[in-house]
């Protein structure tokens, strides 16, 4: 009951934040601090302190909303070096010469993000009131991205156009086959009923009767679940 050991090694702690530092300095002086409101960049920030603060919670929010995406994001970078073309063009920046190499290689972020993730779950448990939490602030950050962003295309390299793909899934111009606000609002749907309810589904299966520390009892749904 009093056991205080730490469930999250000092050792990733430490190693994790001179990545988000090293991370944050360069994207900040590439792009700017419009860059952080990608989701990824927000999931990337909300480990940091889930990490520190052992929370549960925070962890599983930054799972429900990137572990889906980030799989896909994977599987365009493969299709790309093995088939030569990607399939959803996530990655596509990876093979832009614009875009700094040092930028480049930190998104590999991408690629092991989501390790750390379900590691970390696999520690702490899965709080399911992540899908409600991360429903609800996705909803309000691509209402916020469609206010600040630019529409597609960039005109220059530092510029934070189209983030969270509010205007469109194409870099090259803003959708037109929906009128702004219809796309918009599907996007606030389709979000969670696309990748936050399997992602949910998944976790809570794995870790949602899954405790931190030895000894105690499962968690149950009743203690989970939201009020």
């Amino acid at each position: 009951m009093f056991d205080k050991t730490p469930r999250i090694p000092l050792s990733l702690k430490l190693a994790y934040t001179a990545f988000v530092v090293v991370h944050a300095t360069l994207n900040w002086q590439a792009y700017g601090p419009l860059n952080f409101l990608w989701f990824c960049d927000i999931a990337l920030l909300t480990l940091l302190v889930a990490l520190w603060a052992e929370s549960s919670l925070l962890a599983s929010i930054a799972a429900v909303a990137i572990l889906l995406p980030m799989g896909l994001w994977a599987v365009d970078l493969a299709a790309r070096i093995v088939l030569g073309h990607y399939i959803f063009g996530f990655a596509g920046y990876m093979f832009d010469r614009r875009v700094p190499v040092q930028i480049r290689i930190l998104s590999s972020f991408h690629l092991w993000v989501p390790v750390v993730l379900l590691r970390t779950l696999q520690r702490l448990g899965y709080d399911r009131r992540a899908m409600g939490i991360q429903s609800v602030f996705a909803a309000v950050l691509l209402v916020v991205c469609r206010l600040i962003s630019s529409p597609p295309p960039s005109h220059y390299l530092h510029e934070c156009a189209n983030i969270n793909w509010v205007y469109g899934p194409s870099d090259n111009a803003p959708q037109t086959y929906f009128p702004p606000v219809v796309y918009l609002g599907m996007m606030i749907v389709l979000y969670p009923l696309l990748i936050y309810l399997p992602t949910h589904m998944v976790l809570s299966a794995l870790f949602g009767g899954r405790t931190a520390r030895s000894g105690e009892e499962p968690v149950s749904s009743a203690q989970t679940a939201p009020a």
